[in-house]
């Protein structure tokens, strides 16, 4: 129950606190003592957030780790090697949906949670249907398993 209650407090001491700030991280995650957040207004106004978050409270007080590149949070690191890595042009191009260079097919099926497992099915007979030279250039990849959503009462009534 401790734990319910430590939730709850800490919820409403972070929307007090987050609201009475001047300013606010882009992104703030927490896990019951752990919090993940982004902060865009430069270090100096972030240790400005710190020192408010620390004298909120009389007895919460916060601990940090600051990095650029990585940092720990619910026992995993957590990097952005790869976005650091991306020219910006590059980054900022649009990319089209689905512009994979793939040529799969989806195989729409009406989900039902009886169904057996329709990936490894496929897998399996797939060589069957290559023996065919017609159905090879019908399906020159592995079709996509898609889940069709089932009729349910609403759509009834």
């Amino acid at each position: 129950m401790a734990p319910s209650y430590a939730n709850l407090f800490m919820g409403a001491l972070e929307g007090k606190m987050l609201n009475s700030s001047p300013h606010q991280p882009l992104i703030w995650l927490r896990y019951i003592d752990d919090i993940f957040l982004i902060w865009t207004h430069g270090s100096s106004t972030l240790d400005q957030f710190l020192t408010h978050a620390n004298n909120f409270h009389p007895t919460i007080k916060f601990t940090s780790e600051i990095s650029p590149l990585k940092i720990p949070f619910l026992d995993i690191e957590l990097a952005i090697n790869k976005a650091r890595g991306t020219p910006r042009p590059q980054a900022l191009q649009r990319r089209k949906k689905g512009a994979t260079g793939t040529q799969r097919i989806p195989f729409v099926v009406t989900y039902n949670p009886a169904l057996p497992n329709i990936y490894n099915i496929l897998k399996t007979y797939l060589p069957i249907l290559y023996l065919s030279d017609r159905c090879k250039k019908a399906i020159p990849e592995l079709p996509m398993t898609a889940f069709r959503r089932p009729t349910n009462i609403r759509d009834i009534l």
